[in-house]
């Protein structure tokens, strides 16, 4: 993901999932892993529930 993005138009979840995998690739430890892991299912579970509210409003 590079670095030029900007993170104030991202959803919080994906802000979080970027910084989880910066910090990864900076450290690559057992626990900044676990932080990616953790925040790409944070993301997931925020995209499937923004695409449900989109279904439902149509």
């Amino acid at each position: 993901m590079p670095e030029t993005i900007d993170d104030n138009r991202l959803y919080p979840e994906e802000r979080a999932l970027m910084q989880a995998v910066r910090r990864w690739f900076r450290y690559r430890t057992s626990q900044n892993l676990k932080h990616v892991i953790l925040a790409s299912r944070d993301w997931l579970r925020a995209e499937h529930q923004r695409e449900d509210e989109r279904t439902t409003r149509k």
